[in-house]
């Protein structure tokens, strides 16, 4: 759905690629793969996204218009430095 790109203080170009999914549930047997760069990942309730920690902050906006069938942007550019936290 979305595309970041992050130059800035870090050692590689890195492209942040930001997928819409549906969770189903849980799979018995299921066998996770994982990056070893990855930290982590959290499902986040759409009801609560304008008051939870989101990285990178600039995709609150284009997700909240994406659930609210409003126009958004697929490309955000890149991440910059001090960028500033969308609430709105």
């Amino acid at each position: 759905m979305f595309v970041i790109e992050g130059l800035h203080g870090e050692k590689f170009h890195r492209v942040d690629l930001v997928f819409l999914c549906e969770y189903i549930g849980e799979l018995e047997n299921a066998i996770l793969q994982s990056d070893t760069n990855q930290v982590g990942y959290d499902w986040l309730d759409i009801k609560t996204l304008n008051t939870t920690p989101l990285y990178p902050s600039k995709l609150r906006r284009q997700i909240m218009n994406l659930y609210e069938g409003k126009a958004y942007k697929v490309y955000l550019g890149n991440e910059e430095i001090g960028d500033t936290e969308v609430t709105d």
